[in-house]
């Protein structure tokens, strides 16, 4: 149980990594708060359907809850999230203050 509970940390702390990115591209603070209220509230009503395993921010709490709902696509679509994050904020501020 401690195993998936540290696994369910790191797929969070993946998922957080979008929003530096749309920090920086607002370059404010109240688009990714919106984002992240939206994207609550969208795990909140697609966890309960057949398509909240996909949804990258309900993911954790199927891995938590109901392993067997967990699959490869589960998992692709955090790491995609994560990617865009982590590689789009480094870009952005390699990139976007530079013309």
């Amino acid at each position: 149980m401690v195993e998936r509970f540290a696994i369910t940390t790191c797929f969070n702390i993946g998922l957080c990594f979008l929003f530096p990115f749309i920090a920086s591209m607002s370059r404010g603070i109240l688009a990714p708060i919106s984002v992240s209220f939206g994207t609550l509230i969208l795990s909140q009503v697609l966890g309960a359907l057949p398509i909240g395993r996909y949804v990258p921010w309900s993911i954790p709490l199927f891995y938590l809850n109901k392993l067997q709902l967990f699959n490869w696509i589960s998992g692709l679509s955090i790491f995609g999230i994560a990617f865009i994050g982590v590689c789009g904020t480094i870009l952005w501020w390699n990139y976007a203050d530079q013309k």
